[in-house]
């Protein structure tokens, strides 16, 4: 059995393979067996990497090539426990997705436990799946960052195709949400959250989830940085990946895994559908959740860039900080109408704790356009520490001439009368100072009138 690495190998390995990924991004052909030689000791468990991560393509395009007959309905997850597919064995099922069903595995040959993916056809549309998913996968698996969940090895076996990631030990956002939501009132949000990635507070149903009022647990100052420090995690991932090419397109709670030390992991870069979401892919390259999704993923799917994931984050620090997502509709086509047709509640409202700068950023950051948000994740999670920090933030509240047009566009009969009110104030403001510069007036002639009568009488 091969030796486990340790951490330090680990990670030149991982940053030997980042190099040799990042050479060939930009245009050059290195020469494998010249760029291992710099690396003794290691040479061939980089070799291996890289080789494993060239593989990638081959096989789908072999998978995208083949009959969609050739493959179940359907993957058999309780045939599949305890079977082996390539150098995996399949221990437990940990959760079912729209393209197939992710495993608790172990690696043999490095005996290591890994969350494994088992594609299959359930949505009748497996070409198309598999041709999306080649796509992702193929850049997906060229990067490496701390908070993104990592891809180690793809595989096919018979009716199945797979391929093995990072398996996290600990839970996701949206059941840490849960948690907290569903809480006593006494309880602090903090220890909730710790209590979930510990293990000792169970993951309750979130019955909560939607409803006009949520109690749940305190929304504590200590809960506040530690969810924060969560959220500048995810942006510095996704500004990683932005920087890369790669667009998530479905940030969300639940795509959002916490390990027990409290480190960030992003997963799912378009690839899986989680069962327990209304997730929805339409025509026209719409990726999204609705309660997450930004107004042009909507209404302009080709023109969604990194400001669009930088949306769908602050809509989940919202959640975080509010427990209530920024628009739930009764319906799916309710929530998406809500997302570009209505004002979203400030956040201060639900959780008061927040200072004005902590609406401000959150607020910025959920503009309805584009231009008018954050420019990047990275600038985003800059503003965030800034308020962690007790230092000035860049994004500014917008004037109320600003916001007064924002509605007009968005609602005309409602900005029609917001700014017929804002005229019918000026009109009564410039009356009230005519009116005071006539009392003005009179008063003055009064006076001079006593002083001209006084005069005489002298």
């Amino acid at each position: 059995m091969t030796e486990p690495l340790n951490h330090n190998e680990e990670d030149i390995i991982e940053q030997a393979v980042q190099r040799f990924v990042d050479a060939q991004l930009q245009g050059q052909k290195p020469n494998l067996d010249e760029f291992v030689k710099q690396y003794s000791g290691l040479e061939q468990q980089i070799r291996q990497r890289i080789k494993s991560l060239e593989e990638i393509e081959g096989l789908f395009d072999c998978i995208v090539q083949a009959d969609d007959n050739d493959f179940p309905d359907a993957v058999i997850e309780d045939n599949l426990i305890g079977q082996r597919l390539g150098d995996f064995e399949i221990l437990r099922l940990i959760g079912r997705g729209g393209m197939g069903a992710v495993f608790l595995a172990r690696q043999v040959s490095l005996d290591r436990e890994v969350a494994l993916k088992v594609i299959s056809d359930i949505s009748g549309g497996y070409k198309k799946t598999l041709e999306r998913f080649k796509r992702e996968t193929k850049v997906l698996a060229k990067i490496s960052h701390p908070n993104i969940v990592a891809i180690y090895e793809v595989g096919e076996q018979g009716p199945y195709s797979y391929f093995a990631m990072e398996y996290i030990r600990g839970t996701s956002l949206d059941k840490i949400l849960a948690g907290i939501r569903n809480a006593k009132p006494d309880e602090k949000g903090s220890d909730v959250m710790q209590g979930c990635l510990e293990g000792r507070t169970g993951i309750y149903d979130d019955k909560s989830k939607g409803s006009e009022s949520v109690s749940g647990a305190e929304i504590d100052k200590d809960y506040i940085v530690e969810i924060s420090k969560v959220i500048i995690s995810v942006a510095d991932a996704l500004d990683y990946a932005h920087k890369k090419g790669i667009l998530h397109r479905d940030v969300k709670p639940s795509n959002i895994l916490i390990d027990a030390n409290g480190t960030a992991k992003l997963v799912d870069f378009g690839l899986a559908r989680a069962e327990s979401q209304q997730t929805i892919t339409m025509t026209g390259e719409f990726f999204g959740t609705p309660s997450y999704v930004s107004p042009e993923q909507i209404r302009r799917p080709e023109a969604v860039d990194c400001r669009s994931d930088v949306y769908s984050l602050a809509a989940t620090y919202y959640e975080c900080l509010t427990l209530r997502a920024p628009f739930e509709g009764n319906t799916v086509n309710e929530t998406l109408s809500d997302v570009i047709s209505k004002d979203i509640v400030p956040p201060k409202k639900y959780c008061p704790r927040l200072s004005t700068d902590f609406n401000t950023v959150l607020m910025h950051a959920l503009e309805k356009s584009q231009e008018d948000r954050y420019p990047t994740a990275a600038a985003f999670a800059n503003d965030i520490e800034n308020l962690l920090e007790f230092k000035p933030i860049t994004a500014k509240r917008p004037s109320i001439t600003r916001r007064a047009y924002k509605t007009l566009q968005r609602s005309p009969l409602k900005g029609a009368a917001i700014l017929l009110l804002i005229l019918a104030t000026i009109l009564s403001i410039l009356v009230y100072s005519q009116y005071q510069i006539e009392i003005k007036k009179q008063k003055a002639a009064k006076i001079q009138q006593i002083l001209e009568d006084a005069d005489i009488l002298l």
